[in-house]
């Protein structure tokens, strides 16, 4: 018996396309041709479903097995009156963005170059409709030295791999039997069965399938016309199959990226259009915001400048207390659920807990010590005593007043008080953090204007009043699922800095810190900054080159439900982030950490507070699964509810699909 010849499907085997799904083509092409004149107004608008009926009615009027992209455009040329010279610009437009949006699938172009080292022969093949120089224009874009492989197109030849007929033709050419031809595809069917049956050795590919959330994105096949989508998923793939395999941080890229990236673009725009030069970033939260933005602003070119400032809660907060009865709201926020004690209390007011504490009057101070976790009503007679007591009021405030004479001298030597035009972007909740920055700036020039942008996590409560000098964009997403609010509790997992907690500004009027950020650096945050630059600089790059309305808000909703069902990979990555509820750190720990057989009984009965439900679980032992799953009450049982819903959901899109392909047959 001779020697074997090995072929490999071309597409989504040996190429793959900047969109999520083929059909992304036909999204970018409707988004080219939507303010073209020289084209009917239902064409333009409509293109996308026209380009598919059209395929699927040249397919029935062809006597072969598969019908060509000619054919496919003399439909569309008949049904809407095109002339032959329109035609033929929509024909090499698809060709031309065919080519420009294809990339190789490294592992197939390495398999094929050791075959061809070792003296192998190798043969391409593929169901495809594309004329066959186009495919080969894609071929040798992504591997020149391929160029010369021998091609069978179904297109060209008339025949389908689906069908058999198109290996019996391979086989044929290529004076093989059955046995001596070893095929790779990524269809199940036309790459794997049709194959087999013939009694060659087929292998499927299973690189290029998409992922659980790659599939989350596009949602159903009705949402392949979403361009945001196609191009949000395709370089999740792109990232995945070509970019970055060895970053562990990529197979989340298409979760993470989007989400952070829609709200920067967005912040970006109107900034632009507000005539604004510059924008600051605050850390922490803004760390990976900037590197996003740069990455944006390099690709489009925009005119602004990005710097980073540093800043906290707990800086500004204190740095803004001019009048400790109305500017100390914030002192008690969510001590009673994170049982803190008095010391991690009073350290949210200053550093000199001791000093506070002496000067307590003994009516604040009853049956107290610093190590005690205080009640709401202790909490509430402290906050008056703060008020009301002359000398502990006298200290706070000239302990603010310090504190934000140094505040305002480090803004002054970061742009913050010249006279360049410029906005701030961060993470929020209701805008006090701002409102602090707001309220220093003013107290140095009573005329300094502000605006700012940020992802407001929680509207429940409202967010503070913006007026002509203190402007506020909120960029909220809201969605509430089985009475939680998701995003307030998990978006900040996405946008951790690599350094220490700002903790104020020293006498030099340089940033203070608490702590250096080692356990971020040693969870890898830099490694997940590297793969947020690169999805912001590869989406910007594909979707520059569209200029469409980008559509974040909707898809970013529709990504907050996987939160409750992420997969076990994203649970580990950022379950394992270590987090702290409070502005000082004092409470770090995983953010998801895995149970015991003891947590789990307790988290079941309710006594044990979760923040990630959902990741907790998949990170614990089976034995820990059990228990939470036969007497998780409360949120497990919800947890266990969603997730039967979410796959309930899966299987009604498959039933779906089913029906309309049988449709399509009969």
């Amino acid at each position: 018996m001779s020697e074997s010849v090995y072929s490999f499907d071309i597409f989504d085997t040996l190429l793959s396309r900047n969109t999520l799904t083929a059909k992304g083509i036909f999204a970018l092409m409707r988004q080219a041709i939507k303010a073209d004149p020289a084209y009917p107004m239902a064409l333009r608008t409509h293109f996308f479903d026209i380009r598919i009926s059209a395929e699927e009615t040249a397919r029935h009027l062809v006597a072969k097995e598969e019908t060509t992209l000619q054919e496919i455009y003399g439909v569309i040329e008949q049904q809407y009156g095109l002339p032959p010279s329109a035609t033929q610009t929509l024909m090499a437009l698809e060709e031309r963005l065919e080519i420009e949006n294809v990339y190789p699938v490294n592992e197939t172009i390495f398999r094929i170059k050791c075959l061809l080292a070792t003296g192998g022969r190798v043969v391409l093949i593929s169901d495809m409709y594309l004329p066959l120089a186009t495919v080969t224009a894609m071929v040798a874009k992504v591997a020149p030295e391929f160029a010369s492989l021998p091609v069978y197109l179904s297109s060209e030849i008339g025949l389908q791999k689906a069908r058999e007929s198109l290996y019996r033709h391979v086989l044929e050419k290529e004076g093989i039997a059955p046995q001596q031809l070893r095929h790779t595809g990524d269809n199940p069917t036309s790459d794997f069965e049709a194959p087999s049956r013939l009694g060659i050795k087929a292998e499927l590919f299973q690189e290029t399938r998409l992922t659980s959330l790659e599939r989350t994105v596009i949602a159903d096949f009705a949402r392949e016309y979403d361009l945001t989508r196609q191009l949000v998923g395709g370089t999740a793939r792109k990232m995945r199959l070509h970019l970055s395999r060895e970053n562990r941080f990529t197979a989340a890229a298409a979760f993470f990226g989007p989400i952070l990236y829609g709200f920067v673009h967005d912040s970006l725009k109107r900034i632009l259009a507000s005539g604004k030069k510059r924008v600051y970033f605050v850390s922490r939260d803004g760390q990976p915001l900037k590197i996003i933005a740069d990455e944006i602003i390099a690709v489009h070119g925009y005119e602004l400048e990005t710097h980073y400032i540093y800043g906290s809660r707990q800086a500004w907060r204190q740095a803004a207390i001019f009048e400790p009865r109305y500017d100390l709201h914030w002192l008690g926020e969510n001590f009673t659920q994170s049982k803190f004690t008095l010391r991690q209390v009073l350290e949210r007011l200053d550093d000199d807990v001791e000093k506070i504490f002496s000067l307590l009057p003994e009516s604040a101070k009853t049956n107290e010590s610093l190590g005690a976790i205080p009640s709401e009503d202790q909490i509430a007679r402290v906050r008056e005593a703060m008020a009301s007591h002359a000398p502990l009021r006298e200290f706070i405030i000239e302990r603010s007043r310090v504190k934000r004479r140094n505040a305002v001298e480090y803004f002054r030597k970061s742009g913050l008080l010249d006279s360049t035009p410029y906005a701030v972007i961060d993470i929020g909740w209701t805008g006090k953090m701002q409102h602090c920055l707001y309220s220093i700036l003013q107290s140095e020039a009573p005329g300094v204007q502000l605006e700012e942008f940020y992802f407001g996590l929680d509207d429940r409560a409202g967010a503070l009043e913006s007026d002509t000098d203190n402007r506020k964009h909120h960029y909220y997403i809201d969605l509430v699922l089985s009475g939680e609010y998701l995003f307030p509790n998990h978006l900040e997992l996405f946008v951790s800095g690599d350094h220490g907690r700002c903790s104020g500004y020293s006498d030099d009027c340089e940033p203070t810190f608490s702590g250096d950020g080692r356990y971020l650096l040693d969870w890898g945050v830099r490694e997940y900054y590297d793969c947020l630059r690169l999805f912001s600089r590869e989406y910007a790059r594909v979707s520059r080159l569209t200029r469409y309305e980008e559509k974040f808000r909707h898809l970013t909703k529709e990504l907050e439900w996987y939160l409750l069902n992420p997969t076990e990979e994203m649970a580990v990555l950022f379950g394992s982030l270590p987090f702290s509820e409070d502005q000082n750190d004092a409470l770090l720990a995983e953010v998801a950490p895995a149970l015991s057989v003891g947590d789990a009984r307790a988290a079941a009965r309710g006594e044990l507070k979760l923040r990630w439900e959902a990741a907790s679980y998949l990170r614990s032992s089976a034995c820990a699964r059990h228990i939470l799953r036969e007497r998780g009450g409360g949120p497990f049982s919800r947890l266990q509810r969603v997730r039967r819903i979410l796959r309930l959901g899966r299987v009604r899109q498959k039933l779906v699909r089913l029906w309309a392909w049988l449709a399509k047959r009969s």
